[in-house]
């Protein structure tokens, strides 16, 4: 079994599914909507695009199928203007809530977006890992659909791929990865953390207080 290491999610996590119909096509429709078209539980879909829709419009599109939903995206690091897409899908109720697994490296290499970004999503609902994955589940009492490709939230325009079905239990498995990641926390709350932790007990730092006092007495 794996070991799983401090701050770091228990991988690899592996779900096993029955064979199920899939459609497999190479698409240069122009929208996610025209690629993917309506949403089947028995079907599931591949698609090679020209990189003419993302991984936000493919999530549109599956929102506008299966109504209002709860939103986990896993990805390497989150376009801003695609964050802020799904912040206002949430403010409009198309998404009930929305949770974040990031690349940890974000934080430290664009310091100013994620502030930004933890502000829109807000912190208790994200988490970081070691990740390239692009996963998105959206959930509600009917669906557990699941889609996953080489498509960034925002636009690419080269060849990539996406694939798509309803599929609960691996919905579960992810929802599992989300929740063995650890939530980031700041450095300056880390150091401050620490410091609380090494500080010495208040009846030592009274005491010193008052061998300070009467110091020169002695």
């Amino acid at each position: 079994m794996a070991e799983k290491k401090a701050g770091e999610a228990l991988l690899p996590i592996t779900h096993y599914r029955e064979n199920r119909t899939r459609q497999s096509y190479m698409s240069r429709a122009a929208t996610a909507s025209k690629a993917i078209g309506a949403l089947s539980k028995e079907r599931g879909f591949f698609i090679l695009t020209n990189g003419a829709f993302s991984m936000i419009d493919a999530v549109r599109h599956v929102l506008a199928e299966t109504g209002p939903a709860r939103v986990l995206v896993t990805t390497w690091v989150p376009g801003f203007q695609e964050v802020v897409d799904l912040s206002d899908l949430k403010s409009q109720g198309a998404v009930i809530s929305l949770r974040f697994v990031v690349d940890r490296g974000f934080f430290s290499t664009r310091q100013a977006k994620a502030e930004e970004f933890m502000r829109l999503v807000g912190e208790a609902d994200i988490r970081i890992s070691s990740t390239h994955a692009k996963i998105c589940t959206i959930r509600n009492e009917r669906w557990d659909y699941v889609l996953r490709g080489s498509l960034n939230l925002n636009a690419n325009k080269r060849a990539e791929n996406l694939d798509g079905d309803n599929d609960a239990g691996l919905c579960d498995a992810l929802e599992e990865f989300y929740n063995e990641c650890p939530a980031y926390i700041a450095p300056s709350e880390a150091r401050a953390g620490f410091e609380k932790i090494l500080a010495p007990p208040a009846w030592e730092q009274r005491l010193a207080k008052r061998m300070k006092k009467i110091q020169p007495f002695l």
